[in-house]
């Protein structure tokens, strides 16, 4: 589901599978943090132009949050647009497609749960 101001939109993707195109996800909290068990946080940076490929999180539930920037969400032949603070809900076992069409870089927040998906993840690491 893709929430744009005070609309929703439900999503159910369907997107051919490729590989992430410059995207940089950093896991930033997760198990193993103190007092996290259950969820896991992750950054995901898409550049102007980059796009992130049909893909499922495994048996992990996903909410996506935009910190900035602009990223469309494809499903199939849904599309929605998310601006700085809409959502989109993945339930498990769905696919979803992220792309930046815009000239600017776009920042998301990926909430998992359970966090088994994102353990894979790289560890966000602050710059010395």
């Amino acid at each position: 589901m893709i929430r744009t101001e005070n609309t929703m939109y439900t999503v159910t993707t369907a997107a051919p599978q490729d590989p992430v195109d410059r995207v940089t996800p950093r896991l930033l909290i997760g198990p193993g943090d103190e007092g996290c068990k259950h969820l896991a946080a992750v950054r995901i940076d898409v550049p102007a132009g980059g796009r992130m490929g049909g893909h499922a999180h495994g048996d992990s539930e996903t909410l996506l949050t935009l910190l900035s920037g602009q990223v469309v969400v494809r499903s199939g032949e849904q599309t929605g647009e998310l601006s700085p603070g809409g959502i989109a809900h993945v339930a498990v076992g769905e696919k979803v497609e992220v792309e930046n069409p815009g000239s600017e870089p776009a920042a998301l927040l990926a909430v998992f749960s359970p966090p088994d998906f994102a353990a894979r993840i790289p560890r966000w690491t602050p710059a010395p």
